[in-house]
């Protein structure tokens, strides 16, 4: 921007420079045209001898009018030297070269400055922050994962106690049951002691159907506690899934963006660099996030200002 603010008023200083040098001549002609006026006054005097006896007729109009029409165009040269007015256009060209010196002045501190930086290093750091970033996002990644991990062994963790309440209580009623069952083998062996055998074998299938129940339903209950258990880990499982597929759609789009923004300033100075031998524009780069998209933006810079690449020819 200092180099061409600088161009510019070397540009202003040369326009100053032709606009003095064009006053100047033409201050210059209008005064030859004066000094030829003013010689060439005095040969336009028209003199006649007498004509036979009489004088000239005429010759006083005639050398009225030529001097009429030689003042006429005095006036006018006068008055276009007048209106060349040089102290104006110098004034100029003394406030423009002022400017001049002081952007050529901002211009050698800028690039003093410059000079200083050390571009390889600058380079070799943003590198090294490139590496320690995608490391820490990679750790970032890992500890989110240790997360839902924990998350999951915590619900495993309170199904793991319900599971051991549940447990208790069938241990219970099993007991329950085996307390009713030595209660009814006392009352069966008593109830021997009382009935026929016919009697005592009607109740022996009676309570060989019951035990067979007992059973079926201990085994139903198993059955429905797996299929309980093997939901839950399912639908954990899908969302487990969900989530990943959502981080990897974030981080990838992400990672693209900062890789983008990274990279982007570099190749823009190397590519500068090689267009400020052949054209006197620069271009710039920059991404847009677009719905779900990402959009590269190439902007070109001159003279004429800031427009897009799509102008150039």
């Amino acid at each position: 921007m200092l180099k061409q603010t600088k161009e510019i008023l070397e540009q202003k200083v040369e326009l100053v420079e032709r606009q003095l040098k064009d006053i100047a001549e033409q201050k210059k002609n209008v005064a030859e045209q004066l000094t030829l006026l003013a010689e060439s006054r005095e040969k336009q005097v028209f003199i006649c001898d007498l004509i036979g006896d009489k004088p000239c007729p005429y010759v006083d109009l005639i050398n009225k009018s030529s001097a009429k029409n030689t003042d006429k165009q005095e006036e006018l040269l006068k008055k276009q030297d007048a209106q060349l007015d040089i102290s104006q256009a110098e004034g100029e060209r003394v406030k423009v070269l002022q400017e001049l010196k002081l952007a050529e002045s901002d211009y050698a501190d800028v690039l003093q400055e410059y000079k200083k930086y050390d571009f390889k290093k600058v380079k070799e750091d943003i590198e090294k922050y490139s590496l320690l970033d995608s490391q820490r996002q990679d750790i970032d990644r890992k500890l989110l994962s240790y997360e839902k991990e924990k998350e999951l062994h915590e619900g495993y963790k309170q199904e793991l106690v319900q599971l051991q309440m549940k447990v208790t209580h069938y241990d219970e009623s099993v007991t329950a049951q085996q307390r009713q069952q030595e209660q009814l083998q006392g009352e069966l062996t008593k109830l021997r002691s009382e009935t026929d055998i016919n009697q005592l074998d009607k109740i022996e299938l009676m309570l060989s159907s019951i035990a067979r129940s007992v059973k079926i339903l201990d085994t139903v209950s198993d059955l429905v506690a797996t299929h309980k258990n093997n939901m839950i880990m399912i639908k954990q499982l899908e969302e487990r899934e969900t989530m990943l597929g959502q981080l990897f759609n974030i981080f990838s789009k992400e990672i693209m963006i900062y890789v983008l923004q990274q990279t982007l300033p570099l190749f823009a100075d190397v590519l500068n660099n090689l267009l400020a031998k052949v054209v006197d524009y620069t271009v710039s780069f920059e991404t847009k996030n677009v719905s779900e998209k990402v959009e590269l933006e190439i902007k070109v810079h001159d003279a004429k200002g800031e427009r897009l690449v799509k102008s150039l020819s």
